[in-house]
């Protein structure tokens, strides 16, 4: 483990994580296992870093900048993808929106293979499995957290105490 990864979610009072890849693909010739193996290394400190996050002695925030791996990625021009990205994220807005288990963000309107857009696409829900956001007042401890999403766009209903609530990505309330 990186000494200064430990430093950072250890003892620093904030974080702000700003991905750039360029090759989004660099893994694909590890072994599934050797990954498995760095995941359960790093979940003490994924695990620290929740626990001092859920407390508030620790706040963070992460996001991307436009690379020509995500662009390719997200099948589009390097120039598309920054448009794509700043207005997705309300970035010239005075109010920028958040993100929820629902997603409510229109704007971004297609599955680009990057997580932190895809599960907030407007019209979609997603849930993780694995390590659980301890402020959510999520229990589940695990060496990793894997998020899926479900387009609900053209078909797909929540209902709750049998009302319904989401139907086709729509609220209905």
């Amino acid at each position: 483990m990186s000494p200064f990864d430990t430093l950072v979610r250890g003892e620093f009072e904030a974080m702000i994580s700003i991905g750039a890849a360029e090759n989004t693909r660099s893994l694909t010739n590890v072994d599934p296992a050797r990954q498995s193996l760095r995941a359960k290394a790093h979940a003490p400190l994924m695990r620290r870093f929740m626990e001092r996050s859920a407390a508030g002695e620790f706040r963070w925030v992460g996001t991307l900048y436009p690379t020509n791996a995500y662009a390719q990625d997200a099948d589009t021009s390097l120039a598309d993808f920054e448009d794509y990205v700043y207005a997705t994220t309300y970035a010239d807005a005075d109010d920028p929106v958040g993100e929820w288990a629902i997603g409510t963000n229109k704007k971004i309107d297609r599955f680009i293979k990057n997580i932190l857009f895809d599960e907030k696409i407007g019209g979609t829900i997603h849930m993780a499995v694995g390590a659980g956001y301890p402020e959510t007042g999520a229990k589940n401890v695990s060496a990793s957290h894997w998020d899926m999403i479900c387009d609900m766009r053209q078909g797909g209903r929540i209902t709750v105490d049998g009302t319904p609530f989401y139907d086709s990505g729509e609220f209905l309330v």
